[in-house]
């Protein structure tokens, strides 16, 4: 994925499941934060969906609001669960656990 891409990304990695995952094979700063360090980014999964399924996201993404609300998010949050075909189950473990 390239600049084009860029919005996608944002969706995807602002999202509990990649948070959860991160968290899960990271190191820790030692402080609280978990380090970025290239070597466990590039183990954090983006999956490659179809370009129409892209366009739903990145259309509540670039909705033309002020203000990106809580509701949105969610909206938001359960696009991402589906792309990744979660059930109701890992969903709330996946919630729980943030």
């Amino acid at each position: 994925m390239t600049g084009g891409d860029l919005e996608y990304l944002c969706c995807i990695l602002n999202n509990p499941v990649t948070s959860w995952h991160f968290n899960t094979f990271c190191i820790s700063s030692g402080v609280g934060t978990n380090q970025w360090r290239e070597l466990y980014v590039k183990e954090l999964f983006i999956p490659h969906i179809k370009l129409e399924e892209r366009l739903k996201v990145l259309e509540l993404f670039n909705n033309d609001d002020l203000c990106f609300d809580e509701q949105q998010q969610d909206k938001l949050n359960h696009m991402v669960y589906d792309i990744l075909n979660l059930n109701e189950e890992e969903i709330a473990f996946i919630q729980d656990t943030m």
